[in-house]
């Protein structure tokens, strides 16, 4: 029986997420957003150089400590001597360019670099000349072309918060699924499994997003569309990678 409260910390819940909490309904039971509160809180000004040195030296100490455990996870103990060291390391080298050359870590890579050059060049400003055109031409009245504007300006939110995750989340999952002891959970509970789920659903919110603004560009901006099937690729890919990834159940969001 669950016996928790509706308001209590969801455990590991942001090892889960999209890391958009500006847009979560779980931050008031999230451990990790209210420890990030209360770093801000510590200070009258967050957004000042002091107050941004003392979360870098924060955030520094935890990074060390998590590369500590990344130590571990290769194999390296500071103890052992230099030729074990090396070889757990070659090892680990060994694993790591299997994922880079994996056919879905180089379709995410390929993705975030070609949506990163499109999305930074001249994609808004032909979408916005687009509007206006249609407005002047009376194909599009004002308040029209306001909320289709407003459309262009939310799809790019997503495209841009998603962007670099495509990738990074995708390559975590393969990297897991390496370092992962396959024998101790059932493959529902698998981590990878859990990193493959959310690498899916950025990889998901990514295609509708191009979608929107392949659209509203009337279907004409092919660009748009190379972009899109490099997602729909990774999708396959990723897919075929974790065919059981959908059975893993995120704490809160698949609650």
């Amino acid at each position: 029986m669950d016996t928790q409260k509706p308001h209590d910390p969801i455990i590991g819940i942001f090892n889960w997420c999209d890391r958009w909490c500006e847009r979560c309904i779980f931050t008031d039971r999230c451990t990790l957003f209210a420890k990030e509160q209360e770093r801000k809180d510590d200070y009258e000004d967050p957004d000042s150089p002091e107050a941004l040195m003392e979360m870098f030296k924060d955030s520094l100490a935890e990074s060390l400590e998590a590369l500590g455990e990344l130590a571990e996870e290769m194999g390296i103990d500071p103890e052992e001597d230099q030729d074990e060291v090396e070889a757990n390391f070659a090892s680990w080298k060994e694993k790591d360019k299997l994922v880079t050359d994996s056919e879905l870590v180089k379709l995410t890579s390929q993705y975030t670099s070609e949506a990163r050059q499109l999305i930074n060049g001249d994609l808004l400003p032909r979408l916005t000349d687009e509007l206006i055109q249609q407005t002047e031409l009376g194909i599009l009245t004002e308040d029209g072309a306001k909320f289709k504007l407003a459309e262009i300006e939310e799809a790019c939110d997503v495209i841009q918060w998603f962007m670099f995750m495509v990738h990074v989340k995708s390559k975590s999952a393969m990297q897991s699924r390496i370092s992962d002891d396959l024998e101790i959970f059932p493959e529902e509970e698998r981590h990878y499994n859990g990193t493959a789920k959310v690498a899916n659903l950025t990889i998901e919110r990514s295609i509708a997003a191009w979608e929107k603004l392949f659209d509203i560009s009337n279907k004409e901006m092919e660009e748009i569309l190379s972009i899109l099937a490099l997602l729909q690729k990774a999708k396959k890919e990723l897919e075929s990678e974790f065919p059981h990834f959908q059975s893993f159940v995120r704490p809160g969001f698949d609650e």
